[in-house]
């Protein structure tokens, strides 16, 4: 089966050869009953500093609209339990044959190297400049047709601080006229482990941990968000409860400090909420404290 999305271009000018998700047709234009698509990568990272927990995204979004592609891109790093904005744009350009390609804009800049693989995704400024540099992939999954995730190493470097630790590549291609109802908790402990569960469009949801160079997987799991305390019925969820259908893996994730929202080029009201979460995992017998981001679709 064909990579649902693969990767950018190089540097300013020059293209990879990347193949597109199954949303959109084989010649990069809207599917045959005129709806356009949409198109979202995202950088997640992770990373435990002196036991202080910081987490950044680095989004990306495209949607086909009639004669251009609508395009946005934004950052934030999370710390101590509030966002702040590295970088936010949005922008129109010309159609492309495949437009799930990420391309740079003024500031911005990406750059592959050999087998085609990210080597940096590079934001020029004076104050809230950074430079994120993933490793090779340590693991690839995928939830359906529509839902691709990697794996990485990584280092975020800002001013003179460095974040190392793990990235979490997530890739999706949906037709803009389906509410997006994926969702994508990836978190971490002290000790390296991640666990990484993704919910597709379909409802369908797996996890994934990987630790030690090992991978544990589950292909029938639940999400379920717990309710807010008393207060307005509309309240966001005040976490969610991890559960497999064979037992051996549960967890709890409670959210922690407001939410970060990725507007979709296409409108005010879809996008994507990123939160951050902490809470605990217990897999195959084997409890331990995590922390990590929520990241979910607007509907």
């Amino acid at each position: 089966m064909r990579a649902i999305i693969l990767l950018f271009i190089l540097s300013i000018a020059a293209c990879d050869r990347a193949e597109g998700p199954g949303a959109a047709t084989e010649s990069g234009r809207p599917l045959g009953d005129g709806t356009t698509a949409s198109y979202d990568r995202s950088f997640l990272l992770l990373s435990l500093q002196a036991e202080s927990p910081v987490a950044a995204a680095i989004e990306f979004s495209a949607v086909e609209a009639p004669g251009a592609i609508r395009r946005m891109a934004g950052a934030w790093l999370a710390r101590d339990g509030s966002w702040t904005g590295l970088l936010e744009q949005a922008w129109e350009a010309s159609p492309i044959r495949e437009p799930w390609r990420l391309v740079p804009h003024g500031p911005l800049r990406l750059v592959v190297g050999e087998g085609d693989e990210i080597e940096a995704v590079i934001h020029r400024a004076d104050s809230t400049g950074f430079r994120l540099e993933p490793s090779a992939a340590l693991a690839e999954w995928g939830v359906g047709d529509a839902v691709q995730l990697r794996l990485r190493r990584g280092t975020l470097s800002l001013g003179r601080e460095s974040f190392v630790g793990l990235v979490l590549d997530l890739q999706t291609g949906t037709p803009v006229a389906q509410p997006d109802g994926t969702a994508v908790a990836f978190v971490t402990d002290d000790a390296g482990a991640s666990l990484v569960v993704a919910r597709g469009a379909d409802g369908r949801t797996f996890a994934w941990l990987h630790r030690d160079a090992e991978t544990l997987s589950w292909e029938s799991v639940s999400l379920a968000p717990i309710a807010a305390e008393a207060g307005a019925a509309d309240a966001p969820p005040a976490g969610w409860r991890i559960a497999a259908s064979t037992g051996d893996l549960t967890g709890e994730l409670r959210t922690d400090g407001e939410p970060v929202v990725m507007r979709s080029p296409a409108d005010s009201t879809g996008g994507a909420r990123t939160l951050m979460v902490d809470g605990w995992i217990e897999a195959r017998g084997d409890r331990r404290d995590v922390f990590g981001l929520f990241r979910h679709g607007l509907e």
